[in-house]
């Protein structure tokens, strides 16, 4: 009997320690699955800050690429207008015709709305790099 006693005492020791053991078992697997998920989701959010560095260097490369062209732009606008300038002096020295200051206001209203849309294009994709930089920041301190 006392053998009987000691017995079943040695299966509910050996019975709670396997419960316990299982117990131990899942939270490790517990942990090891949040660990998985915490992983996961930094690895998501590196990717998309990763895509919004990329997305922003490829807007800055643009806004480069037309500030260049402005630039371009604005030394062929010089150039033209000092060709205007001495086509102006030549035609003052034979007396200008009427039909001469016609086309040159004509070139130069058109270069002038050219110069126009080339600054509101400009100023539009300032406006839109400045949104993107905002909310950049703004994920990134989130």
């Amino acid at each position: 009997e006392r053998e009987e006693q000691r017995r079943r005492e040695e299966e509910e020791r050996l019975e709670m320690e396997a419960e316990e053991e299982l117990s131990r078992l899942r939270e490790l697997e517990g942990a090891r699955r949040r660990e998985v998920q915490r992983k996961f989701e930094e690895e998501r959010r590196v990717d998309a800050l990763n895509r919004q560095v990329e997305e922003l260097k490829e807007r800055e490369a643009e806004t480069e690429r037309l500030r260049r062209q402005e630039d371009a732009l604005m030394r062929e606008k010089w150039q033209m207008e000092e060709v205007d300038a001495r086509r102006r002096a030549m035609e003052e020295e034979r007396g200008k015709s009427e039909l001469g200051r016609f086309l040159t206001k004509q070139w130069k209203a058109q270069l002038y709305r050219r110069h126009r849309q080339i600054q509101e294009e400009l100023e539009l994709d300032r406006r839109i790099l400045e949104s993107m930089l905002e909310k950049q920041v703004a994920s990134v301190a989130v």
